[in-house]
């Protein structure tokens, strides 16, 4: 049986100072590297997340987007 494919979704509005420990933490999980993705959504910060997401390239798919709030369901 395979293994289960996940990803992991982390969103941020200006929380530089704790994205690099949220991202530490699933890198930390014994779930193999291959079988998941992390992906983490920047709404449009303007405290230098950017530049502590740039340390996770290879191991982060980062997205910035114009600010616009939390989703509504």
């Amino acid at each position: 049986m395979p293994s289960p494919f996940i990803s992991v979704v982390i969103n941020s509005y200006n929380y530089a100072e704790f994205v690099a420990q949220a991202v530490q933490s699933v890198l930390a999980q014994r779930f193999p590297p291959s079988d998941r993705e992390i992906l983490m959504i920047d709404d449009g910060s303007s405290d230098g997340t950017g530049k502590v997401m740039a340390a996770y390239a290879g191991s982060v798919r980062y997205i910035r987007k114009e600010n616009g709030g939390q989703a509504l369901h």
